[in-house]
């Protein structure tokens, strides 16, 4: 059986008929500016502390505190459509769809969402070799979306 790999908008409808995305009653500004107070204090970690690591042996540790940087970013800039999303697939599938103006690449998402899954629940460790090919593109996206959200505030 061949696979069928899905789009944007396809996946979007996937997500929507599977109750993932749920309004929110308001536009919370409050808990937007404490998440990208938190991001960004997280991301000035990195800065300080990433030079300094063993960066062979402490890439993953690294890695995930990028990723929930960008998370956690892309949740509080959907704050603004007023909605909350179960799920990071599906967060990740919104932003795209329905924010072309980001110019956001859905597949580098799903990579960095599927590495992140490989740690977090199988053990998979990340390599030096992957984080470097990532870094610059995952940063270019964190400084994306918390511009897109200063933009909203």
């Amino acid at each position: 059986m061949k696979k069928t790999i899905m789009n944007e908008e396809e996946r979007y409808d996937l997500c929507l008929a599977d109750n993932q995305y749920n309004r929110l009653e308001e536009t919370d500004t409050a808990r937007i500016k404490s998440m990208v107070s938190i991001a960004t204090n997280d991301m000035e970690y990195t800065k300080i502390r990433e030079p300094k690591a063993d960066l062979k042996k402490e890439c993953g540790t690294v890695f995930k505190l990028h990723y929930d940087c960008l998370h956690g970013l892309c949740e509080a800039f959907v704050m603004f459509d007023r909605i909350k999303i179960s799920s990071h697939e599906c967060l990740f599938v919104y932003i795209c769809a329905k924010h072309k103006e980001l110019e956001l690449d859905l597949k580098f998402f799903d990579d960095i969402r599927t590495k992140r899954n490989g740690i977090c629940y199988y053990g998979a460790p990340i390599e030096l070799e992957y984080w470097n090919k990532i870094k610059l593109q995952l940063s270019i996206y964190i400084s994306a979306i918390k511009k897109a959200i200063e933009e909203k505030l």
